[in-house]
């Protein structure tokens, strides 16, 4: 079980600071109820662009926390397709602010697909109480593994950040935690993105 909402950020490790939400193309807040009432399946875009999402399966609504959304299993959110044209072709970062309350079967705990020619980032949770840091490259398997320890019910930033349209950088709550090197990177046009299903993996 995994609770994913937008929250402040870690900047050293007293400090913490609202995330940037400026210029987003995308920006839900789940304790915002202008972008989720807490009942209902549609989540709203509070940035410009309208890029409304549907929650799939019926995600659970917990105020804990200022508001956030329980993924269990095939809990999803869908995006848009037309949100996928507006993705960098040379530069892009995803993060995501987690944590993890109990270890289920299913290895993802935080992924994004559908979007990315030949780029699933993803973290996984392991049996020794690591998170892989991940991506799903040229359809040949989760690639660019970089572990860091885990423990229950601690909320964990993890991000990746494309430069150049090739180098890929890990972070853990902003600290580095290692590189890759990607050979394609091309945001799909028209497709449909999900958050929190991948593939039939959570």
């Amino acid at each position: 079980m995994s609770l994913l909402k937008l929250i402040t950020f870690r900047q050293s490790t007293n400090e913490y600071r609202p995330v940037p939400t400026n210029g987003l193309i995308l920006y839900y807040d789940i304790k915002n109820s202008n972008c989720y009432s807490g009942t209902g399946t549609t989540i709203k875009d509070l940035s410009s662009n309208n890029y409304n999402g549907t929650l799939i399966n019926n995600p659970i609504y917990t105020s804990n926390d200022g508001g956030a959304l329980i993924f269990s299993g095939a809990q999803q959110i869908t995006l848009p397709q037309t949100l996928a044209n507006n993705f960098s072709t040379s530069e892009i970062t995803i993060f995501t602010t987690f944590t993890v309350s109990a270890v289920t079967s299913k290895p993802d705990c935080v992924s994004f697909n559908g979007a990315f020619n030949f780029f699933y980032p993803g973290n996984r949770l392991t049996g020794n109480q690591t998170i892989e840091q991940l991506y799903w490259a040229s359809n040949s398997g989760w690639r660019g593994s970089t572990k860091k320890d885990y423990n229950l019910n601690q909320w964990y930033t993890m991000a990746w950040t494309i430069s150049s349209g090739t180098a890929l950088s890990f972070f853990v709550d902003n600290q580095s935690n290692g590189t890759g090197t990607i050979t394609t990177f091309l945001p799909q046009s028209n497709t449909e993105t999900r958050i929190g299903n991948a593939n039939g993996e959570f």
